[in-house]
């Protein structure tokens, strides 16, 4: 980033609550999906972003998008319940007011759990015996990821729901967009083209209407080929 400073430009960090390990929550159930988003809005309402380019990992590319530009108050799907996406707050869950609470380590562990672990294979008998046995406790946070893979799926679906040709509409007042995935990120390679299909082609960086496939990266391209992403940005800028 020191490049885009030496050019004159201005760059935030913003810390998400929890994200960042800055915080210690009174109350974790309230840090959910939805605050991240009116954090985000507040934000950019705050500082009165104007000619910016906004970075954000997997789906806060999306709704960085939609947020930025939009006078929502509610970031909830029409198909998609308030109580759906307590899920995104199931890491906070059960901590003390004085933890320094992150979802880092559900992320690097939640990317490189196979999928029928999280979903089938908890619904064994078997399964189910030897969670009896151990105590649930003990699975407290394979559980909680588990059920953010469910909310993510479902997120997933609503998106893959909308046609193309709606979220195309007004090209011309849409923010354009890069979508970026490390190649070697261990999620479902359909996650690119579902991020890219949401935001849609017409919207999409006239350079890479299809997104980009970062050589020798992972679930995280910014901290596996920084250089490589602040490229990207500079081109932005």
């Amino acid at each position: 980033m020191t490049n885009l400073l030496e050019e004159g430009h201005e760059l935030y960090a913003l810390d998400w609550l929890g994200q960042g390990r800055s915080d210690k929550p009174t109350n974790c159930e309230s840090i959910t999906f939805e605050l991240h988003m009116r954090t985000l809005s507040a934000f950019v309402n705050h500082v009165q972003l104007r000619d910016a380019v906004l970075v954000a990992h997997s789906w806060g590319g999306v709704l960085d998008g939609y947020v930025s530009e939009s006078t929502i108050t509610r970031f909830i799907s029409p198909e998609i319940l308030e109580g759906d996406v307590e899920g995104y707050g199931a890491p906070y869950r059960h901590l003390p007011a004085n933890a320094r609470p992150s979802v880092e380590h559900f992320a690097h562990v939640g990317t490189g759990i196979p999928h029928f672990v999280l979903r089938d294979l908890r619904e064994t008998p078997l399964w189910k015996i030897f969670e009896a046995i151990c105590g649930p406790r003990n699975f407290s946070d394979l559980n909680a990821l588990a059920l953010l893979s469910e909310r993510d799926d479902n997120a997933r679906r609503y998106w893959q729901k909308n046609r193309r040709d709606d979220l195309n509409e007004a090209t011309e007042s849409r923010l354009k967009s890069v979508v970026v995935f490390g190649e070697r990120d261990p999620l479902s390679k359909n996650y690119k083209e579902t991020l890219v299909h949401v935001i849609g082609t017409n919207n999409m960086a006239e350079w890479a209407p299809n997104g980009i496939w970062l050589q020798n990266a992972g679930h995280y391209p910014m901290q596996d080929k920084p250089e490589d992403v602040a490229q990207l940005i500079a081109r932005f800028a």
